[in-house]
């Protein structure tokens, strides 16, 4: 008996250890960040947010609807039209 429960922890632990981990870390839904760093002449803004809230999903493309949905997603955010500023800013 004693053995049967430790071959079932056994393989319930190897089973644990193959679980493929895709995220990296806790994170909330419908939460991003902004990060704005100006440097002379220069704005940086990054975007950190988890896929759902921007894709719909949170994990690799699974077919080519959601690989086109990932490719518009990626091409929008780093043209950076999702940032208004100020006319008066004078910024290009």
């Amino acid at each position: 008996m004693k053995r049967l429960a430790a071959l079932s922890l056994l393989l319930a632990a190897s089973a644990a250890q193959a679980h493929d981990v895709r995220q990296l870390g806790a994170h909330v839904h419908g939460q991003a960040t902004v990060d704005l760093a100006l440097d002379q002449q220069s704005l940086d803004v990054s975007l950190q947010a988890p896929g759902i809230g921007i894709l719909d999903f949170e994990r690799p493309p699974a077919n080519a609807a959601e690989q086109a949905a990932l490719a518009r997603a990626t091409a929008l955010l780093q043209g950076g039209s999702w940032v208004t500023l100020p006319t008066a800013a004078g910024c290009r």
